[in-house]
């Protein structure tokens, strides 16, 4: 089976969307990264690190979608990733999307 990476970019994202987001994608996926695109700390997204196969990647500052995919990218690739899948923070997936 390839291996699955799914990268979410957040930008002040809203909690309950974003965690139906999560789980919507988590089982579907090896890993999912979250990049959080936020000006200063998103308080509440450190919540998600308990998760299984989630990483979280805290910029501190609106770098703009392509440098926050492009760190997603890069850390996918570390972990060797076939395939990856980009996802808007508010984007809820059927069960068999992947």
């Amino acid at each position: 089976m390839a291996k699955v990476v799914g990268i979410i970019i957040l930008y002040k994202p809203n909690i309950t969307i974003l965690e139906k987001c999560i789980n919507s994608l988590i089982s579907q996926l090896n890993n999912l990264i979250i990049v959080d695109n936020t000006p200063g700390k998103c308080e509440f997204i450190e919540q998600f690190k308990s998760l299984p196969n989630i990483e979280i990647i805290v910029l501190n500052d609106n770098y703009g979608i392509a440098y926050a995919q492009n760190i997603g990218i890069k850390k996918a690739l570390e972990e060797n990733a076939e395939y990856i899948l980009f996802s808007d923070q508010d984007t809820i997936y059927p069960p068999d999307f992947v």
